[in-house]
């Protein structure tokens, strides 16, 4: 099963549960968004202003804030998610050529050629960067909680597979066989609900997490040997936790990198 088909396997499961419960359930607030922030509370891609924002030149931008596109829509984005979807985007392309790679510098260079643009007031070298692999953006459904509208999506399809909403602040790849147009080092967290932990995963995100940035997986289906190869990679065999997610249909892997197995791309 694919990580896509996999997905809406999950999410079906859970639209099947929602009705035969004929009842909406409390949001559960242990979602990886909440728990990223709560433990990232210095970091500028948590902030709900910027006025929580360390650097002065982005202070009059409210870019972290939570917000739906469009009028009516479900899904929430922030417009910092959007800028940096956007200069991976034009860099990479999209969807993004097989072997391309955007660093933060680069998306610092593309913003300084648009002096006009709110995203040339942001200091992108200095901020913490979450990309959700596989993820449709923010909502929830029958009281579970997908999605963080801080990150960046990584996915091969355009639309949210529960009701055909554009995906925002979407980074289009080709296949999950590619590698993911990101630089080494590019994130400080990496998040993945419901979809499987695969080879080309592991090996994506060990080069894509920065040193002391967390990996935090909701996995639908456990595979040990699987989570073993992501906890040599990055060094946390000793320190990687596990959670009984949404009422036991994930299990959360929190793992925080300490290896550094490749040189930095800025």
């Amino acid at each position: 099963m694919n990580i896509i088909n996999q997905k809406l396997y999950i999410r079906l499961s859970l639209f099947g549960i929602g009705l035969i419960s004929c009842k909406k359930q409390p949001a559960n607030d242990n979602s990886a968004a909440n728990l990223y922030s709560a433990d990232n509370s210095q970091s500028a891609e948590v902030s709900n202003s910027a006025d929580d924002l360390e650097s002065a030149d982005a202070r009059n931008f409210p870019l972290f804030g939570c917000r739906a596109e469009k009028a009516g829509a479900t899904i929430q984005s922030s417009p910092f998610a959007e800028y940096l979807a956007t200069a991976v985007k034009s860099l990479a392309g999209d969807p993004a050529l097989p072997g391309k790679r955007v660093s933060r510098l680069d998306v610092r260079n593309f913003y300084a050629n648009k002096p006009d643009h709110p995203g040339s007031k942001i200091s992108w070298l200095n901020y913490d960067f979450t990309l959700d692999l596989g993820g449709e953006g923010k909502f929830s459904l029958y009281g579970i909680n997908s999605g963080d509208c801080r990150a960046v999506n990584v996915n091969v399809q355009s639309q949210n597979s529960q009701n055909s909403e554009l995906i925002p602040s979407l980074v289009r790849i080709q296949s999950w066989d590619d590698g993911y147009p990101f630089a080494n080092e590019f994130a400080k967290t990496i998040m993945m609900q419901g979809a499987p932990l695969t080879d080309k995963n592991i090996t994506e995100i060990s080069r894509i997490l920065r040193p002391g940035g967390k990996a935090i997986l909701d996995l639908a289906l456990v595979d040990n040997l699987q989570i073993t190869k992501l906890a040599r990679q990055l060094g946390c065999e000793h320190s990687l936790k596990r959670e009984s997610m949404q009422g036991g249909i994930y299990t959360r892997i929190i793992c925080t990198k300490t290896n550094r197995v490749v040189n930095e791309d800025l």
